[in-house]
């Protein structure tokens, strides 16, 4: 899935859970799975670099406003960044890792055996969090389903300016 919509869930997890809790680290963890969980959803490419950009760079800019509007901006950005955590980590954050070959993965990492077991990050044998895919998206349910995130995460700033969440 593409950072919008983990951030999206990662930002809506994170607000609720802290909300409930009062804990940020209770937050960044629900948030932190959230991502594994929303992977069940497949996402086909936009097709072009172009179309790319121009989506996700709207929906940033328009979650980065609804974050500002909310109130609790912080809170929102935290969200985004556990959301989107497992995927930063994969990706190896070309910005500090360049060229590193091997890192560590949460989505693929083999895991540590233990016995007759592997046990990982969300994993137990062949058994992942999130993996396989369980519904796919075509290109344009992909791009109705930001759409469609941001429209939650709007709702969802309404009902925490109304003072129901937060």
């Amino acid at each position: 899935m593409y950072s919008h919509v983990h951030g999206v869930i990662g930002a809506v997890t994170y607000t609720a859970t802290y909300a409930a809790t009062g804990s940020h680290i209770a937050a960044g963890f629900v948030a932190f799975v959230s991502h594994f969980v929303a992977d069940y959803l497949g996402e086909t490419g936009y097709g072009t670099d172009k179309l790319f950009l121009q989506l996700e760079l709207s929906h940033l800019l328009a979650f980065g406003t609804l974050g500002f509007l909310s109130g609790h901006f912080w809170l929102y950005f935290l969200g985004w960044l556990f959301g989107n955590l497992p995927d930063l980590i994969d990706k190896r954050m070309f910005l500090f890792y360049k060229g590193q070959k091997q890192y560590f993965s949460c989505h693929n990492h083999p895991g540590i055996k233990i016995g007759k077991h592997r046990i990982g990050i969300f994993s137990f044998n062949d058994w992942k969090l999130g993996v396989p895919v369980r519904i796919k998206f075509d290109r344009d349910e992909t791009i109705a389903l930001g759409v469609f995130g941001t429209a939650v995460l709007a709702v969802w700033t309404y009902a925490i300016k109304l003072g129901w969440i937060l």
